[in-house]
């Protein structure tokens, strides 16, 4: 892909799948012509989901009076590992898709000449955000150049994900699985993750996590937001809320400093409907510090900057 090139990214998602119509400008600007989602009903299966993968294509490059001849290539990105070399999903949560070339079946379907890759979600918010999101305002901040940042993605949602970026580029290591990071171990847990094992740091972190402590605490059922709103409320459940997110923010300090230990990056960046709530950041940097080894590490910890864009925007820096 080159300055001024048009392109396609796709982020698939457990629920929804979005495309957009993207031109890379010079530096760290760009232009979203059009954008579309649609319903992912996963229920349907492999082939439902890659048709409509293929409609969105077709739609979003309506905008062109080309269609997708002007479009140079396609990315996707893909709620799971994704190999680096076959560019096929390895495992995930979205199982309909484990195994499937969806490259090459969207490429059959669209007719398509242009390249199209894929990659991991995660990955992608990462990648998004770096190039131009809060790394950017990071580079602006400390005169780094952003190529030559380190930055970690940190998506706090229904589960845990993550994404380094190294020198403008995804590290996805030798099996596309590495920086899983909300499959480390960050704790004891009475519950047994989905991949069979225990303590993971998405059994703590995320959205569902918050749930499940304050269920186990009340038996009553609540969003996370809403907890999030008990804790600052004096009514019924204050305490509780207050204990279940003191808790949580505590996990999250351990989380990013030992993440910190072993990266130690120029800065996070927090993805994720978690990731909205202002209270989280309160501290944290303090908080963070004291668990590191380099009490004189020099990092940020940044909210998204791209909102709900950077999975579209991380696939389409894949073209």
């Amino acid at each position: 892909m080159h300055e001024y090139d048009i392109v396609i990214g796709v982020d698939v998602g457990g629920t929804k799948i979005e495309a957009a119509l993207i031109r890379f400008l010079n530096g760290q600007e760009l232009e979203v012509k059009k954008r579309v989602r649609r319903a992912t009903e996963r229920e349907k299966g492999a082939d439902h989901i890659i048709k409509v993968i293929a409609e969105l294509c077709q739609e979003v490059a309506s905008k062109n009076p080309e269609g997708l001849k002007a479009v140079v290539g396609i990315g996707i990105c893909l709620p799971g590992i994704v190999d680096p070399i076959s560019k096929i999903m390895t495992t995930g949560n979205t199982q309909m898709l484990v195994g499937v070339d969806v490259a090459s079946k969207v490429q059959k379907i669209l007719n398509f000449e242009g390249h199209i890759n894929v990659a991991n979600d995660a990955n992608c918010f990462a990648l998004a955000e770096t190039l131009y999101g809060a790394g950017v305002a990071h580079a602006n901040k400390t005169n780094i150049p952003i190529k030559g940042l380190i930055g970690i993605g940190i998506i706090l949602g229904t589960g845990v994900g993550g994404g380094l970026i190294f020198q403008g580029k995804m590290f996805e290591g030798a099996n596309g699985s590495a920086i899983e990071i909300g499959h480390s171990i960050l704790g004891q847990s009475d519950e047994t993750c989905y991949c069979n094992n225990n303590g993971h740091a998405e059994q703590f972190l995320s959205g569902t996590a918050i749930e499940n402590h304050f269920y186990k605490l009340t038996q009553n059922k609540f969003h996370s937001d809403q907890i999030f709103e008990f804790s600052h409320a004096h009514g019924p459940h204050h305490l509780i809320a207050k204990k279940c997110i003191d808790e949580f923010k505590s996990h999250l300090a351990q989380f990013i400093a030992n993440l910190s230990n072993l990266y130690d990056p120029h800065f996070f960046v927090l993805g994720g409907g978690v990731s909205l709530q202002k209270e989280i950041y309160v501290g944290l940097e303090e908080q963070v510090r004291l668990k590191l080894f380099n009490k004189n590490a020099n990092f940020k910890i940044y909210q998204h900057a791209l909102g709900d864009s950077s999975g579209v925007i991380g696939a389409a820096l894949l073209a």
